[in-house]
């Protein structure tokens, strides 16, 4: 716990990361001065300036952890969805109970309590983890986020979308609403104690991810409808590990039941607008998906 000028310090756990970082750079309107946790403190700095404070901590390194919660009165745990998450996020529980810290926004994942299939079971133990803990905590549970078609840009460009989700809906969420999210958990301790389940506006199939792809990008883009046995060998032809495959099939159960159609109605409520749309996230990222080969008469 802080005391004196260390009063309302935060601590970022993976601040580098997709969310951390803009976390980071939103947190540059408040007054609370922040600490960032990362492994490569040269590469942190890099990435997020000199505005923030950055100590080194390894998740896997628990002796690591003790310095970055010194002088801490909230901190916000992200860590990239992997098998390690489990373990990783249990040893910095472990830490900040021993550091006796106030309280914790973790970043976790809709459909955590709904199943134990990667990487739904992973996010459930740090959440079982945390209430064992009894560290006051703001949970936040987003839906997939829509920065996952990044992963598919080269498939994109050349005009193909290919998924085993079917006719399943998802409430894509904009990675900056969820930033703002736990901006406003992290500043504010009447959202102590909730559990947020959130996702975008919209709650579409990949067809209609599709379309709107084609919309923005200006080439049409069709989605792909392949079966996991194929989904998962052109993960594997990809050079993606093989546990990814698990995490995919275990959304795609998730999604048949209709798990990620969350809705903005937390966003509303929190930070006072609808969140992002899809279309608009496309928009603001359509340099990533570069131009096709068509030619202009073809397009």
């Amino acid at each position: 716990m802080s005391t004196g000028g260390d009063r309302g310090r935060i601590l970022l756990v993976g601040g580098t990361g997709q969310v951390g970082s803009l976390v980071a750079g939103k947190l540059r309107n408040h007054d609370a001065p922040v600490r960032v946790m990362a492994r490569d403190v040269e590469t942190a700095v890099e990435r997020l300036g000199s505005h923030v404070e950055i100590v080194r901590g390894d998740l896997l390194e628990p002796p690591t952890l003790a310095a970055a919660l010194h002088g801490v009165d909230i901190a916000f745990l992200t860590t990239s969805p992997q098998p390690s998450l489990a373990e990783q996020e249990a040893n910095f529980i472990d830490a900040a109970e021993g550091a006796g810290l106030p309280r914790l926004v973790k970043l976790s994942a809709a459909g955590c309590r709904q199943s134990p299939h990667p990487p739904f079971g992973w996010h459930q133990a740090s959440e079982d983890r945390i209430e064992k803990a009894g560290i006051p905590v703001t949970l936040v549970r987003p839906t997939p986020f829509a920065s996952i078609l990044l992963w598919e840009a080269a498939a994109i460009r050349a005009g193909r979308l290919n998924t085993m989700m079917g006719d399943a809906r998802f409430s894509f969420i904009d990675p900056e609403d969820v930033a703002d999210l736990v901006v406003a958990a992290l500043t504010d301790p009447a959202h102590t104690h909730r559990a947020w389940e959130v996702g975008g506006p919209e709650a579409l199939t990949y067809d209609e991810v599709a379309t709107a792809l084609t919309g923005v990008l200006g080439w049409p883009v069709e989605h792909g409808r392949v079966d996991e046995t194929t989904f998962r060998a052109g993960l594997l032809d990809a050079g993606m590990p093989d546990w990814l495959g698990d995490v995919f099939a275990g959304t795609r159960r998730l999604a048949a039941r209709n798990v990620f159609t969350v809705g903005d109605a937390v966003v509303r409520e929190v930070l006072g607008r609808p969140a992002r749309t899809l279309t608009s996230w496309i928009e603001r990222h359509r340099d990533a998906f570069g131009t096709t080969g068509l030619s202009e008469g073809e397009r």
